[in-house]
């Protein structure tokens, strides 16, 4: 899901170091904004250069509506961009359930906005329809 499509404001999170080689650190946060989110993926956007490697566990931490979450995982791409000096990164992750012992309210949101995108593509199709 693209953010900007169902929020007047950016999404944005902090991310962290949250282990690394197995070890756990304490290390700065740093600001990223996230483009599009996903049940396991999200791409974010950063001016700091992020490695990739399965040794690094990061963490990041975002608010949706009233939900706090807490993920952890790895960047698996970093991907080309147009954003100037911003680097584009894909970030997979799991939800850490013991922070959250349901995701029934986050399942809820994601279910209206994909129910909201679905009815803007068919009124997209509808308006197409009419203007030929």
């Amino acid at each position: 899901m693209h953010i900007a499509d169902f929020y007047e404001d950016p999404l944005y999170g902090q991310l962290d170091i949250h282990q690394v080689n197995e070890q756990l650190i304490e290390s700065k946060k740093s600001n990223v904004q996230v483009l599009t989110f996903s049940s396991s993926s999200l791409i974010f956007t950063s001016d700091l250069k992020f490695p990739i490697t399965e040794s690094v566990v990061y963490r990041i931490c975002l608010q949706i509506n009233q939900t706090k979450l807490e993920l952890f995982g790895y960047i698996t791409a970093i991907i080309q961009s147009d954003y100037g000096s911003s680097n584009l990164y894909e970030y997979t992750y799991i939800v850490n359930k013991s922070k959250h012992p349901s995701n029934s309210h986050l399942l809820a949101y994601r279910q209206m906005y994909l129910e909201k995108y679905q009815l803007s593509l068919e009124m997209n199709h509808t308006v197409k329809e009419l203007d030929t």
